[in-house]
């Protein structure tokens, strides 16, 4: 993956506008990384993954919640 500054980025555009229709460009900006530019396609592709919503506190409450059920259940069970 290129890495260019936002200087550079911004002064070049179309260039790294092609670019990124090939890679991801990442966009450096005070010495750390900052953005990365990538065609439509790819980030309709990202997104199609599973789980390419989630944040991850979602995951966390999701995780909790699903070992929540598997607790009931077993209580449930014993209830009986």
């Amino acid at each position: 993956m290129p890495k260019v500054s936002a200087r550079e980025f911004e002064q070049d555009l179309p260039k790294f506008k092609q670019s990124a229709t090939k890679e991801p460009v990442v966009i450096v900006q005070e010495g750390g990384d900052d953005l990365v530019s990538l065609s439509l396609e790819s980030y309709r592709r990202l997104m199609a993954q599973p789980g390419a919503h989630e944040t991850p506190a979602d995951a966390r409450d999701d995780l909790i919640a699903s070992r929540l059920q598997t607790h009931r259940q077993t209580i449930e069970k014993l209830a009986q």
